[in-house]
């Protein structure tokens, strides 16, 4: 029998012990964060159907809305669900204002000329009237 571990005062098989943290990790990745759509704010999602939310299928317009109209404490709520995925969402959408790209970038430390936002701006800024 493998070399054992004692776990709250129980004397268990190694190879047990590792399947119960693998099954843990598991269970966090899935859903480190119950009920993140109650936990937001629904004037975010103004325009779609806020009880049939579904994080997983609605994960860019959730990162996006979060990122430029949420506070800090839901940013801190989405990063945890979703981890690093959101930088990968984040750099691909084709707006984001100015200061929740900069907010981003230090966040995530992602070059500017990474975010998809930046790289389709305007190069001659035009004015309303010309």
């Amino acid at each position: 029998m493998p070399v054992g571990r004692i776990v709250g005062g129980w004397d268990i098989p190694e190879y047990c012990v590792s399947l119960t943290i693998l099954s843990c990790i598991i269970m966090e990745e899935m859903n480190p964060v119950p009920g993140l759509i109650k936990t937001l704010n629904p004037n975010y999602f103004w325009d779609v159907d806020f009880d049939g939310l579904d994080p997983h299928s609605a994960r860019r317009l959730i990162v996006e809305r979060i990122f430029n109209l949420g506070t800090l404490n839901e940013i801190r709520r989405v990063n945890d669900f979703y981890g690093k995925v959101q930088a990968e969402v984040l750099v691909k959408l084709t707006y984001i204002d100015p200061k929740t790209c900069n907010f981003v970038k230090k966040m995530f430390r992602i070059p500017l000329s990474k975010f998809r936002c930046r790289t389709r701006e305007q190069l001659k800024k035009q004015h309303w009237n010309s």
